[in-house]
């Protein structure tokens, strides 16, 4: 099968790419840039020169394919984790919430590229799926990976205002989920934890 991947090159992009292409199937790779269209051809894709803007570059990829990955992201957007890392590196400490039990679902990139995948050849069309790896992690496990990375101090702030950017995002909930049990010929689970 020949699949349009925007954000081919990009985090999740290229892991999604990556097992598209050891299952056998052909790429296309969205990209707006010489150097993306440098990576793309090194991965083994073929390339669609355009950007998420450009309407009609994206229906004449999508029409020589059969089928679409959306991975692409805004400007600005740059995920959960990373999001906790440039805190970390303005505080100088990386910090959770109170006792650290409030816990956010995750996924980790391999696992999601291959829900991806699963989805394309085996997956219902309309369906949602939703890529779980591991229900909840408990935020101070976070704190520490990323204050070991980082070899800076992990610390609880409960005794000082936490972060708005932690509260905004509801970090201090205890957030959990499960996969669903309709995953693509229900054969899905992650095996990659967010925290290695």
């Amino acid at each position: 099968m020949r699949i349009l991947v925007t954000g081919a090159t990009g985090f999740v992009g290229s892991a999604v790419v990556q097992q598209l292409l050891k299952a056998g199937h052909r790429v296309m790779g969205l990209t707006r840039s010489e150097a993306g269209a440098a990576a793309l051809n090194a991965m083994g894709t073929d390339i669609q020169h355009g950007s998420l803007e450009d309407v009609q570059r994206l229906r004449d990829g999508a029409a020589a394919c059969e089928a679409v990955i959306h991975t692409a992201h805004g400007e600005g957007d740059h995920g959960f984790i990373p999001l906790l890392i440039a805190l970390a590196r303005k505080t100088v400490a990386a910090c959770y919430i109170g006792d650290g039990l409030n816990r956010w679902p995750a996924v980790h990139r391999l696992d999601a590229a291959n829900l991806y995948r699963l989805a394309i050849e085996h997956g219902a069309a309309g369906a949602r799926y939703r890529a779980i790896g591991e229900e909840g992690v408990p935020f101070k496990d976070i704190a520490e990976v990323i204050g070991r990375r980082l070899k800076q101090p992990v610390v609880s702030n409960l005794p000082m205002k936490p972060p708005s950017i932690l509260v905004g995002s509801r970090c201090a909930q205890a957030w959990t989920a499960r996969p669903q049990a309709n995953t693509p010929k229900h054969c899905w689970s992650g095996s990659q934890h967010i925290t290695d």
